[in-house]
């Protein structure tokens, strides 16, 4: 149900929208002299039962929290593919005479038709049509703006990593509108094949005529086209009664905003002159603090009167949080439209839900009162399958960040078993810290540690990064690679060269070598830094570094960084992490994942420390459920939330209040985890009698292998934003093992190495090789083996 009438937002942008509100730091401010009507997709009224229909970005082509698909105040206005004549309509006011731009904001993912006419008519008569949404139309497109990409509008554009395709797309020809009432139609047309299910975010009139929008080129803060001028036209207002004895203001926070690249706290003071004591506040428009692109927490604390510019974000606070303050918020600047009314402690935030503006279901809520409500339903009403928390397998995740009673009652009601204060109980070695990136911060964290540093477990090296490589042109290098080369036994007929005489930058022979004697050289290097942390803390300490594999090949794992390192010892610990949710990947990708991991740590045994994320939106809770316990019974030893709640605490990783389901699946995953634990602790992977090869040689070589875009039906269509890298060998692996599993077979990953060294073949009936490229020395072996 909506809660406003069909009547669009209207922003005039010569006129000062935030009357009494002095913004400390907030996002990109309107500042230029022009005139924009912002149609939103949930106002729009479907003029029938089949077609257009309201529709939850999480029902969207966006449902995730990073990235650069997001869809104002929740919601957009949807029409299945098939959809053919159906018509929405929305009532505008021009605020002008003069020629508009009349822009789509639709969700656009690559190769596919999205046909919609928009129509304005003014006057009982059509002034303006435009069919939008071919699959060769130009487009304005997420992350093209100044900073980034700085590209103007494409027909199509390819991203290495996905698909963050949000597109705004405006025929050249001006619409001639006048001032007054108009009516803006949405009608669905024929879709030809591939057609895609329509999704309109919002129709925008602007009379800048050029293809730009704010924060588009200065900063490239909109990483999204015209977000900001969305979220800027759909006022929210607020006022408040002084508690105080003496003459207050109200000062506004939001610790961290959730739309990515646009992150940072916002900080907002209100009204302008001080409200007196027992009064309350003039109505003030607070939506550059308040951005409705995602759930919001807003902070409100009352501070003295005289406070100004960035001193009043250090002013202390007038009362303690033991007062309450009334606090009022409504669509409307005389609260007729009311969207709440709370009794906020000082210092206390408002929970403000991404559809409050037009769901009559959304309720503002205070962040505590969510929290107390979730620990009440974890003892009253879901599973507990045992009756303590894990006692061996640890899980992690971050809350409150510096610490709130309220937090912390919540991350014990869940079931986590570390970095909780007394009395709560957890692990006797539960210390975690990020990043620990050289011996002298190594040493510096452990001397400030203490008496404490016996119960230092998680030893970060670094977030997402890579092993890194060796200066190839760097001469120094050379004598270490030619007697490196001697170590391994390599020979001319080796090498095309003789050792004494190799170069690290000579044949394909030697540069091939020389990336292996580079990757052991770092190796060396993270081998070095363990050792020092396991002086530094003790024996008890594990050391690694995430390694995230949503880069290069997507979530299949670089082979030197991910079973190399491993196999020599790098690092004591393995890291990585499931943010399979937001790349075009299967949910059954984690388990491939896992099976890359057992075959680095099946040389030394290194525990396994997963990030399995919550992160929601995004990740479904059925799915979060399931990653769960795969990753126990793959044989994880931590579990790692990362960053989970208050939602208001944290930028893109959170899990938002709205998703009440994601907290009961953390909780039950975490206690059936305890009641399966005794049978986890010890146990062992059976073996299994199949096995997958995969090797450097298809690797390494697949890195470098060109693609031919002009042969590609669909790269051919784009502008590409990166250089494609071959990955159909790698990808051949993954869907294999997904074949077979889905077969209900146990299946290994073998490496070449594997097959030389340990003669690993002996231990399987069925070996399956996808790839171009093999080492030639496995040959023989595998010609063995099949003879045999």
């Amino acid at each position: 149900m909506q809660r406003m009438d069909h009547r669009a937002s209207v922003l005039a942008l010569w006129i000062a929208v935030f009357v009494g509100v002095s913004l400390l730091a907030c996002g990109p401010r309107v500042a230029c002299a022009e005139a924009i009507v912002v149609a939103e997709g949930e106002r729009f009224a479907p003029q029938g039962d089949h077609g257009w229909k309201l529709t939850p970005q999480s029902r969207s082509y966006a449902n995730q929290t990073f990235g650069a698909m997001w869809a104002t105040h929740g919601a957009l206005l949807g029409a299945p593919a098939d959809s053919v004549g159906d018509v929405a309509v929305q009532r505008v006011d021009i605020p002008d005479d003069g020629d508009y731009r009349v822009w789509s904001k639709y969700q656009a993912p690559p190769y596919f038709n999205y046909l919609h006419r928009v129509e304005i008519w003014q006057g009982g008569k059509p002034v303006f049509a435009h069919d939008y949404g071919k699959v060769d139309a130009e487009r304005m497109w997420s992350f093209c703006g100044g900073t980034t990409y700085n590209l103007p509008p494409q027909k199509q554009i390819w991203f290495a990593w996905g698909v963050d395709h949000d597109a705004a797309e405006a025929p050249k020809q001006a619409a001639r509108l006048t001032k007054g009432p108009a009516e803006i139609r949405l009608i669905t047309l024929a879709n030809p094949s591939p057609g895609g299910d329509r999704y309109v975010d919002f129709i925008l009139l602007t009379t800048n005529l050029e293809d730009t929008c704010i924060g588009w080129q200065k900063n490239g803060q909109a990483k999204s086209p015209f977000m900001f001028e969305a979220i800027h036209a759909t006022p929210i207002y607020l006022r408040f009664k002084n508690v105080a004895q003496q003459p207050a203001k109200a000062r506004l926070f939001t610790h961290f905003g959730h739309f990515t690249w646009h992150c940072a706290p916002k900080h907002g003071l209100l009204p302008d002159e001080p409200v007196k004591p027992g009064a309350w506040s003039d109505w003030v428009n607070i939506n550059d603090v308040v951005e409705l692109l995602t759930d919001e927490g807003l902070q409100v604390t009352l501070i003295d009167g005289a406070s100004e510019g960035r001193a009043a974000q250090s002013a202390a606070p007038l009362v303690d949080a033991s007062a309450v303050v009334p606090v009022q918020v409504s669509l409307d600047p005389k609260g007729r439209q009311l969207l709440g009314e709370l009794n906020v402690p000082s210092g206390g935030t408002i929970h403000f839900p991404i559809d409050i503006v037009w769901n009559r279901q959304s309720k503002l809520r205070l962040s505590q009162e969510i929290a107390a409500d979730l620990v009440r339903q974890s003892r009253a009403d879901w599973r507990t399958a045992s009756p303590e928390k894990p006692q061996h397998i640890a899980f992690y995740g971050s809350f409150a960040r510096g610490g709130s009673d309220y937090a912390d009652a919540l991350k014990d009601a869940l079931g986590y078993n570390t970095q909780l204060p007394p009395p709560y109980k957890t692990l006797p070695v539960d210390g975690y810290h990020q990043h620990l990136r050289n011996e002298a911060e190594i040493r510096k964290f452990a001397e400030g540690l203490g008496a404490e540093r016996g119960r230092f477990r998680v030893c970060s090296f670094g977030d997402e990064i890579s092993l890194g490589e060796i200066n190839f042109s760097d001469a120094s290098y050379i004598e270490p690679f030619r007697a490196w080369l001697k170590s391994k036994k390599l020979t001319q007929e080796d090498l095309g060269v003789a050792p004494e005489q190799a170069t690290l930058t000579g044949n394909n022979r030697l540069k091939w070598y020389a990336r292996l004697f580079s990757a052991e050289q770092r190796f060396a290097h993270y081998r070095q830094l363990t050792g020092v942390a396991r002086q530094a803390f003790g024996p008890q300490v594990l050391c690694g570094a995430n390694f995230s594999p949503h880069h290069d090949v997507l979530y299949y794992g670089n082979q030197l960084q991910w079973i190399d390192a491993f196999k020599h010892q790098a690092m004591s610990m393995f890291w990585a992490e499931d943010y399979i949710f937001f790349v075009p990947e299967l949910p059954q990708t984690i388990s491939f994942m896992f099976a890359r991991m057992q075959c680095a740590t099946k040389y030394h045994g290194q525990p396994i420390h997963m990030y399995v994320m919550p992160h929601q939106p995004g990740q479904p809770a059925e799915y979060f459920r399931r990653n769960s316990l795969l990753a126990i019974g793959a044989g994880a030893k931590h579990i790692d939330h990362f960053w989970v709640a208050p939602q208001e605490n944290y930028s893109e990783n959170y899990v938002s209040w709205q998703s009440p389901e994601t907290f009961k699946a953390i909780h039950e995953s975490i206690y059936d985890t305890a009641a399966v634990e005794p049978i986890l602790v010890d146990g062992k992977r059976r073996p299994a009698r199949i096995a997958i090869v995969t090797g450097k040689a298809t690797a390494l070589n697949e890195d470098d292998a060109p693609v031919d875009v002009g042969a590609d039906k669909f790269l051919s269509m784009c502008r590409l934003t990166g250089q494609p890298k071959q990955n159909i060998c790698r990808k051949d692996q993954q869907f294999l093992y997904f074949a077979l599993k889905h077969a209900q077979h146990r299946v290994d990953l073998i490496t070449e190495d594997d097959i030389l060294q340990s003669n690993a073949l002996r231990h399987y009936d069925i070996v399956y090789f996808a790839g171009q490229w093999i080492q030639s020395a496995v040959i023989p072996k595998l010609d063995s083996w099949v003879q045999a």
